[in-house]
């Protein structure tokens, strides 16, 4: 099994779920939300890509984001209408525009610790990672959303995994656009002291994987007690310890 980090967040977030996605193929279902997600990407990342992506469908004939045959997705023409929009704003945004080069939407392999890995990184500009992030309810706090989603693994997982094909990153970046109007895009800049935290999280999630791959009868899956050590759970003193960490990261309006 190829080792990625949507599967490798879910062993420190999720262990039951992880292990039901080595050992029983399960995957996640596609949500509208990440279907969108997927659309917004193209429509910001790879825009000569992004018509390619879709397909516009009449009312009340199939369901919204539905794949037809050939793999796009269908779309409503409000919905279509707000990926332009999206795009639109972004565009405005000079300097963010000007970090949308290199490569984009790349894919790396690397053996790391015994496992075969594979690394989708939105963006590699240079010694710049950055990964474009969509976000529905602004009543959020970032800091929350990229703890909640173990965006910190994901990160780590790409640079250890850009690392051994000898591409240095030294600096890490997201750009989290709202998807409503006026469409805000905000660039996050993370520190250093970020990533070794990060660096340190996806070693944890190394190691739970591991004990997972090799657990045939799901002996491990749901323990307890590893998931607290995470400073993951939703109460709030463990939520204002991720927010703390977070708050490291430098929040610049574009």
């Amino acid at each position: 099994m190829i080792l990625r980090s949507s599967l490798l967040k879910q062993a420190l977030l999720n262990p039951d779920l992880c292990w039901h996605m080595i050992h029983s193929n399960y995957d996640l279902e596609t949500t509208a939300a990440m279907a969108f997600g997927t659309l917004a990407h193209k429509a910001i990342l790879q825009p000569e890509l992004f018509k390619q992506s879709f397909a516009l469908k009449a009312p009340r004939k199939g369901r919204e984001f539905d794949k037809t045959a050939d793999g796009k997705f269908l779309i409503l023409s409000p919905t279509h209408q707000k990926l332009i929009d999206m795009q639109a704003a972004f565009n405005r945004k000079s300097n963010l525009k000007k970090l949308i080069k290199g490569r984009i939407e790349g894919e790396w392999f690397a053996n790391i610790d015994g496992h075969e890995c594979v690394a989708h990184p939105d963006v590699v500009n240079g010694d710049i990672l950055i990964d474009y992030k969509t976000l529905s309810n602004t009543k959020k706090n970032w800091a929350y959303v990229a703890a909640d989603g173990g965006y910190d693994i994901q990160f780590a997982h790409y640079h250890k995994v850009l690392a051994a094909n000898d591409i240095k990153i030294k600096k890490w970046y997201h750009i989290v656009q709202i998807t409503s109007f006026p469409y805000t895009a905000v660039l996050y800049k993370y520190t250093n002291d970020y990533m070794q935290h990060a660096l340190q999280s996806h070693s944890e999630a190394m190691d739970r994987y591991s004990i997972l791959l090799n657990d045939e009868f799901g002996i491990n899956k749901a323990d307890e007690e590893y998931v607290h050590l995470t400073n993951r759970d939703k109460n709030d003193e463990e939520c204002n310890d991720n927010d703390n960490l977070y708050s490291e990261a430098k929040r610049l309006w574009a």
